[in-house]
């Protein structure tokens, strides 16, 4: 059984995929935001 290594970002957007969140807004260049385009959460 192999396990899915994520790292911080990828968490944090599942965990608001989780909660059906559909709308984020930050700050521009964190990690967080090259991970978005996988996921169907808006910016």
């Amino acid at each position: 059984m192999s396990k899915e290594q994520l790292t911080g970002a990828e968490l944090v957007i599942r965990g608001l995929e989780y909660l059906n969140v559909s709308t984020v807004f930050g700050v521009p260049g964190g990690a967080i935001y090259l991970h978005m385009i996988h996921y169907t959460i808006a910016l």
